[in-house]
């Protein structure tokens, strides 16, 4: 179990996925039975679990905090549904996507109902009386993050196929596509469990950076062997026309350009050539590179509360989000 380091947050973070099982119920029976099904096939509630961490340094309430826990994890499982139709994934965590067993129009639908759960369970939990100031900016940031989220998966669809990004639209990208999310967990942790504006600000830092090397080392599992036990889906970016920082930075480099548009023209024909120059000429190890600079980065906020369990659960978990598998 990914948890079993730290048996006591294990347990919470188990309780607190029978909460989440709960909240994902529908009138219709179909949308009740798929979520049920996506959520048994497994995932870390990385976001989740950061946003409760990082509440229980400041002033810990369950009744503030799970609710909006919940809502992350809804709006991240919303974003996975809708990745696995545009991509056009069959798999996911090594089960069936919703698209592929169902239809596209109705996994369009189940992400559209999680998205619109997320807010519910939010006004649900709260109602009028109880969102204080602390809840409204966090949800205009969530809210915030959403929006950004969707317009750069339209930036990308707008490039895909037609020009490598700019390093800096890549990091812009990632930054929308991964980043903001992370961010949204630890700025709700700490601005509902009563931190100072100076440690939301800290502890958002922290979930940026974080997200950052996450997205960094999901962009490398493109180009090593296919591995089920990571969760994504089995395919290549950049044979749906989607360039990340590997193909980036070796095409930076006039000599791979010829080359590397060749490969391009049919990426699925020459996918192993692709991921073989991608090796050769660095662009792995320069976006290990990178990754590993954000982590250093997380890690620099966070180390000051190592002394609390939760700060080193937090450190552990900035270890293991670029340890995962390379």
């Amino acid at each position: 179990m990914f948890w079993e380091e730290y048996p006591s947050f294990a347990d919470e973070l188990n309780n607190f996925e029978n909460y989440f099982n709960e909240k994902l119920s529908s009138s219709n029976d179909l949308i009740t039975q798929e979520m049920n099904r996506l959520v048994a096939a497994g995932g870390k509630r990385v976001r989740p679990a950061l946003l409760i961490a990082v509440s229980h340094l400041g002033d810990f309430n369950k009744e503030r905090i799970w609710p909006m826990a919940a809502a992350i994890e809804m709006i991240h499982l919303a974003t996975l549904i809708h990745d696995d139709v545009i991509d056009k994934s069959s798999k996911r965590r090594g089960v069936e996507t919703t698209h592929q067993k169902f239809s596209n129009k109705t996994a369009i639908f189940m992400g559209d109902f999680l998205f619109a759960r997320s807010m519910e369970i939010i006004l649900d939990e709260f109602g009028n009386e109880k969102i204080d100031e602390a809840l409204l900016r966090q949800m205009k940031n969530t809210i915030k993050s959403i929006k950004l989220l969707c317009e750069g998966e339209v930036s990308q669809y707008q490039r895909q196929n037609k020009k490598i990004p700019t390093f800096k639209e890549y990091l812009e990208a990632i930054k929308r596509k991964t980043a903001l999310l992370f961010k949204a967990s630890t700025m709700l942790g700490a601005d509902l469990s009563g931190m100072n504006k100076y440690k939301v600000y800290k502890m958002g830092k922290l979930g940026y950076y974080m997200g950052m090397s996450f997205q960094l080392v999901d962009d490398i599992f493109d180009f090593q062997e296919q591995n089920n036990k990571l969760g994504k889906p089995q395919n290549n970016d950049f044979t749906q026309g989607i360039y990340t920082l590997p193909i980036i930075y070796i095409y930076g480099e006039s000599e791979n350009q010829k080359q590397l548009d060749r490969y391009l023209e049919k990426p699925e024909k020459y996918s192993e050539e692709i991921k073989r120059i991608v090796h050769q000429k660095g662009g792995i190890e320069y976006t290990k590179q990178l990754a590993f600079r954000y982590k250093d980065k997380a890690q620099k906020i966070i180390d000051s509360y190592k002394d609390n369990k939760y700060g080193e659960i937090i450190y552990w978990l900035t270890e293991k989000i670029i340890d995962r598998n390379f």
